[in-house]
């Protein structure tokens, strides 16, 4: 692709305008930028004003990514990575940073405001000093504190060498916070993080049949194209009539259509549902009913006002109900538009530690419910945790990769996750 080709497509990306492409391709070519002093005397205010702004990973991870496409066609450019809040995978952001590393020694930095007013600040790296840019751009603050106190300089090798020359096993980007890492990977200590590859299904899952968008049919070759298991449907129950929740006549009729739907598909179905847990903690189908279910996946959907004992009573009950499996989204955040409601973790944690109940994750780009925070508290005390998409289209299903990030951050491990598990195990486990 000579360099005309590839500004037409640099500009083809919004934030990346005729100059910017030009310095990009200067630099990767020419090992300098004749223009860079004046462009980025151009920049500072609008990039300023867009720091200011926190932008959803799952905004960002894409972005980076169709950036990335891109830059990795210029001549000259070994490779691209994603590196910052964004491969730390922060639930929110302030900026997509990117390392594009070259054949050449040169390090310099370009910054523009890209789609949807996030701020892009592209590193340039020398292939011999990639584990050390890697690390001093992905780290956070405190992070790289720590490891200049243990002698971090700048030099040569991977990101796994920097660290051993440390005396530190490699800490994965999700855990570099500056928190217990520094201390865990001195002592060889640091878990075994879970990975993409690690799902084996989705246990929340919403069709046509509610507010979703994809029939069944469709969710479930998608979800065997990602190399899936099992999947649960869990539409809406009868309350939650905004979001055309089912009746208990419209759930057998769902029934039926899995079980025709199962006899021609490699894949299990379960039969489940999102139950509403109404504002005095008692749930939205009776007892009865909910045993018929494979999986009951129980959340709160309305009166996030209540006060706080209210509410973790509210989610208590809930939880000691011995037809519920999954609590969904549990702190009922939407980020950058809703705090979550009042409630005693702790408390809740307590109790549920003596149950059979996990908690979500929702890997909806807008909640990312559970926080980090609670994930160490729930691993500490052994309560399991399922990864979800709440996926109310079949493209949703991708999502699932922000769910692993914010368990990733969590310290999470295979063992912790039910979705992790075989299906024989999970149906074991559901049915104890």
């Amino acid at each position: 692709m000579d360099n005309r080709e590839i500004e037409n497509k640099l500009t083809s990306l919004e934030g990346i305008g005729e100059k910017i492409a030009k310095e990009i391709i200067d630099i990767v070519n020419l090992g300098y930028s004749p223009k860079l002093e004046k462009l980025q005397k151009e920049l500072p205010q609008n990039l300023k004003e867009g720091q200011q702004q926190k932008f959803l990973l799952g905004l960002a991870l894409p972005l980076a990514n169709e950036y990335i496409k891109i830059l990795n066609k210029c001549t000259g450019v070994k490779k691209v990575e994603i590196v910052g809040e964004v491969r730390r995978r922060k639930e929110i952001v302030s900026s997509i940073d990117l390392l594009l590393i070259l054949d050449r020694p040169l390090e310099d930095k370009i910054s523009f405001i890209g789609k949807f007013g996030i701020p892009v600040n592209i590193y340039l790296s020398s292939t011999e000093k990639i584990g050390y840019n890697k690390i001093i751009h992905t780290g956070s603050e405190k992070h790289l504190e720590l490891l200049k106190e243990l002698g971090l300089t700048a030099r040569e090798g991977t990101e796994e060498e920097v660290y051993s020359s440390l005396g530190l096993e490699y800490i994965p980007p999700y855990l570099r916070e500056g928190r217990q890492e520094i201390l865990l990977a001195k002592e060889r200590m640091l878990p075994k993080l879970i990975s993409i590859g690690n799902i084996k299904g989705d246990l929340h899952i919403h069709t046509n049949y509610s507010d979703g968008l994809s029939p069944m049919e469709d969710l479930a070759k998608e979800a065997i194209r990602l190399g899936y298991q099992y999947i649960a449907i869990t539409d809406h129950s009868q309350s939650l009539k905004i979001a055309k929740g089912l009746t208990k006549e419209r759930i057998i009729k769902q029934w039926k259509e899995i079980d025709n739907l199962q006899k021609s598909l490699n894949i299990r179905i379960l039969k489940g549902i999102e139950v509403d847990i109404l504002s005095d903690g008692s749930l939205d189908f009776d007892d009865d009913f909910l045993a018929q279910f494979d999986v009951v996946v129980a959340s709160v959907h309305s009166n996030f006002k209540q006060g706080k004992g209210e509410m973790t009573s509210r989610i208590i009950k809930a939880i000691q109900n011995p037809h519920v499996d999954i609590i969904g989204h549990l702190t009922g955040r939407l980020l950058l538009k809703r705090n979550p409601y009042e409630l005693d973790i702790e408390e809740i944690f307590q109790v549920a530690k003596n149950e059979k109940i996990a908690f979500e994750i929702n890997s909806s780009p807008d909640r990312l419910d559970l926080k980090t925070e609670h994930l160490w508290k729930a691993k500490k005390l052994g309560i399991k945790i399922a990864i979800n998409t709440d996926s109310h289209s079949r493209i949703e299903l991708a999502n699932i990769i922000l769910g692993v990030g914010v368990a990733q951050r969590g310290y999470l491990e295979e063992k912790d996750i039910i979705n992790c598990w075989e299906i024989e195990e999970l149906e074991r486990y559901l049915r104890g």
